[in-house]
């Protein structure tokens, strides 16, 4: 049950991600480069929950796949007609992704540690 969710939630999370990127009109900003923490945030989820979704494949792969879809996206973003691709976009995506690398790392190595104090 727990696998079905956690897949749930990242294939959700890829889905918004998506939507997100291939929107014809940007989502609007309060503030200047919020598009920047958009890009950030929506990595570091997607990352994380691929991570939980998937936890036997090797974080090298989480890495490319998310890096590829980001780079798609911004691709695509350069076809629409009222948006564009950028170099800075693509840097957010980066920057998620390896924040996201890290946190799932982080969060794995500490339930390792947690389990081994339980003895489970």
């Amino acid at each position: 049950m727990i696998r079905t969710l956690s897949i749930l939630c990242f294939l959700t999370i890829l889905a918004i991600t998506v939507f997100a990127g291939m929107r014809s009109e940007a989502i609007p900003e309060v503030f200047e480069h919020q598009d920047w923490l958009h890009h950030a945030v929506a990595f570091i989820a997607l990352v994380c929950s691929a991570r939980w979704a998937f936890p036997n494949t090797h974080a090298f792969w989480t890495l490319l796949y998310c890096l590829l879809l980001g780079l798609l996206i911004e691709l695509f973003q350069g076809l629409l007609p009222h948006r564009t691709s950028s170099v800075a976009d693509m840097i957010a995506n980066t920057t998620g992704v390896i924040i996201g690398i890290a946190i799932a790392t982080l969060v794995k190595h500490k339930l390792a540690l947690r389990h081994a104090a339980k003895g489970w």
